[in-house]
């Protein structure tokens, strides 16, 4: 196994544990409200609550390779398919969470990748993490 497959592998693994480490100590005094999280919120112009807002931002920097950026984009999916990650997000609470993805290159350069997103369940996840874009695009 090469260094970079084991930097990788380490890579995936750390930001599997981070994101299920982040969903199960998400402690919040009440319900976040994003306005547009699905179809039937963006139609009616009502707002959505959520247990939780994560945004997940990629560096699309030119200083970021082009084997870094697909390191980051597979580590966030492969994190939303960990059966932690699953299981930190059904213990999140009753409401789910609203997610992101946002890759940025500098202070004027952000583009929202994936937009708000509603995950209240594993299958919830999955389909977030199929969605992740394969090239950059900020």
């Amino acid at each position: 196994m090469s260094s970079i497959t084991r930097a990788a592998r380490a890579a995936l693994l750390s930001v599997a544990l981070l994101l299920a480490a982040l969903l199960s100590v998400a402690v919040v005094s009440g319900a976040a409200t994003v306005a547009g999280v699905d179809a039937w919120a963006q139609e009616s112009g009502a707002a959505h609550r959520v247990d939780l807002e994560p945004v997940l931002a990629v560096d699309a920097s030119s200083s970021v390779s082009a084997a870094e950026f697909e390191l980051q984009i597979q580590g966030l999916a492969q994190a939303f398919r960990d059966p932690r990650v699953l299981q930190a997000i059904r213990a999140s609470g009753d409401l789910g969470l609203a997610v992101s993805l946002v890759q940025w290159s500098d202070n004027r350069k952000q583009f929202l990748a994936v937009d708000w997103t509603l995950v209240t369940s594993p299958e919830d996840a999955l389909a977030f993490a199929a969605e992740y874009p394969t090239r950059r695009v900020s």
